[in-house]
């Protein structure tokens, strides 16, 4: 069983320090990329955001959310992802941050 900073055997170190710590929009730390203030401006509409992680995103974590929304996926296997964008939607309208995987 992994331990509870790792996802299949992946460290979390950074991810941990990332929330705890001042994030830059597009801030990189090892393989993860911080996506900071980025605005949904509807409720369940398909939002895209270019990213620079370099590849396609494996997922997504959460963790800051000025409505008390959640994010999601609108597409079955994230086929709206690419190198260089993500489309998402949120629960509700507002500003989210979050950590591309």
């Amino acid at each position: 069983m992994p331990s509870p900073t790792s996802i299949q055997g992946r460290n979390l170190g950074a991810a941990v320090f990332l929330v705890l710590g001042p994030l830059q929009d597009n801030e990189r730390v090892g393989t993860l990329v911080a996506c900071v203030g980025r605005v949904f401006a509807s409720a369940n509409a398909n939002t895209t955001f270019a990213h620079v992680l370099g590849r396609i995103p494996n997922g997504y974590i959460m963790f800051r959310s000025s409505a008390g929304g959640l994010i999601y996926d609108p597409t079955t296997g994230a086929t709206s992802w690419t190198t260089t964008s993500i489309t998402l939607r949120a629960t509700v309208a507002g500003t989210y941050s979050f950590l591309l995987l």
